[in-house]
């Protein structure tokens, strides 16, 4: 699977990453504008690149403002002839215990489209067991700051297990993010994770970048099947 990330290409600057442009994004209003664009492009250039059952799900972060906006599901509907699956990331803060009627629309909107719904960051905001149960998406991603140090702490790996648990009791996948070493990916496969994401398995890359490793992976994958 791939998540999706914008760059801004400054013609004097070079690349720069959100954290320089995004504020100024808001305030202009055109946020959604923005996501936008990069969920068509995102769309456009893995159809071209992927072929069914290669093709990666594909993850998009998701501002309330822009779950509230009638044209993220304008967006939802174009993407229903991507040969994979198409998944939107809440942060945990949009959820709060007495529920938004509205946003829960939305959701069920998207998912009768055919979306997946994550909740991101898990951990690091307010969201319930409760407000889970409500909302009900398909998966949660633990917060990278949690799984950080359970290499050489028995209470943050005891705090991950139990977020692992809790997920399950809920049908909900989980997966872990900020993986940087492979004693993290062993210890979280040991705790029941459903999958990882980090540094460990890629990097943020251009798109001919991420089809090569693609294309070396199911390489890798072809010959192992051959020599089963």
């Amino acid at each position: 699977g791939l998540e999706t990330l914008v760059r801004w290409k400054h013609p004097q600057r070079g690349i720069q990453s959100p954290a320089v442009f995004i504020d100024i994004a808001e305030d202009l209003s055109v946020v959604d504008q923005i996501d936008s664009m990069v969920f068509d492009r995102a769309i456009a250039e893995c159809a071209d690149w992927f072929e069914g059952n290669s093709a990666p799900s594909l993850s998009f972060n998701v501002s309330h403002a822009r779950l509230m906006s009638d044209r993220l599901l304008a967006d939802a509907r174009r993407a229903k002839s991507y040969p994979g699956r198409v998944a939107f990331e809440l942060l945990e803060s949009i959820f709060l215990d007495d529920g938004d009627p509205v946003a829960q629309m939305q959701l069920d909107a998207l998912r009768d489209l055919g979306a997946e719904i994550e909740i991101d960051d898990f951990g690091s905001g307010h969201a319930s067991v409760i407000a889970l149960e409500k909302t009900s998406p398909d998966r949660l991603k633990i917060d990278g700051r949690l799984v950080a140090p359970i290499e050489n702490s028995e209470r943050s790996e005891r705090l991950v297990k139990s977020i692992i648990e809790i997920g399950h009791a809920l049908d909900i996948s989980v997966t872990a993010e900020g993986i940087e070493t492979q004693e993290q990916a062993n210890l979280l496969a040991e705790l029941g994770c459903n999958r990882l994401q980090g540094y460990l398995f890629g990097r943020p890359s251009p798109m001919d970048e991420i089809t090569r490793t693609h294309r070396h992976l199911l390489g890798r994958l072809k010959r192992t099947a051959q020599g089963l």
